[in-house]
């Protein structure tokens, strides 16, 4: 089986197939949302405890079933969720995944700019390393891709309907996430 879901996952990403050619496996969330969560977590815990980094990598996948479960609901397809739910899951974990390299060359910026005391003086630009931020933007933009195509396949909509979803989808997960740092912040007392 993992063989198959890496075929569907690799070509999920090269825009060759939908999430209806994902494996059809309810008990794939056993493995799908902790890699999920675990993704997310690698990735915010670069800039962040990890308790709170785990707190909200779960709030996105988390979310992301929210969402995904709500939109077809909606559109009278939830019969889609759980192929739909598992090819956005595995291949956003891939994608997250290669954030990783590019996010660890950005993050020591990212943690002393949050660590001061003051902030930057008016005009000052924040100098990122050029490759990682290209890297770090391509990957989001292919990201969102992904997710519009898959989108698109399940809830039957045209392209920019789609678009429109995904972007309110990703808006969504935003707050889920933040509200998962505040809540974990707030118990660990952080």
């Amino acid at each position: 089986m993992f063989v198959t879901v890496l075929h569907a996952t690799l070509r999920l990403l090269l825009f060759r197939a939908g999430p209806q050619d994902f494996p059809y496996d309810p008990g794939l969330s056993r493995w799908l949302v902790p890699l999920g969560v675990a993704a997310n977590a690698l990735v915010f815990g670069t800039v962040l405890p990890p308790p709170m980094a785990l707190a909200m990598g779960a709030a996105m996948i988390g979310g992301l079933h929210l969402c995904t479960r709500s939109l077809l609901r909606l559109r009278k397809l939830e019969a889609r969720y759980t192929q739909t739910f598992h090819a956005l899951v595995a291949s956003g974990s891939v994608l997250t995944l290669a954030l990783l390299p590019a996010m660890l060359q950005v993050a020591p910026l990212l943690v002393e700019l949050a660590s001061r005391e003051q902030p930057l003086p008016p005009g000052t630009r924040l100098e990122l390393p050029a490759g990682p931020a290209l890297m770090m933007n391509v990957l989001n933009l292919w990201a969102f891709a992904v997710n519009a195509a898959i989108y698109r396949q399940a809830a039957d909509f045209k392209l920019p309907l789609a678009l429109l979803a995904t972007l309110l989808i990703a808006m969504t997960l935003l707050m889920f996430v933040v509200f998962g740092g505040f809540l974990a912040a707030a118990l660990l007392g952080a």
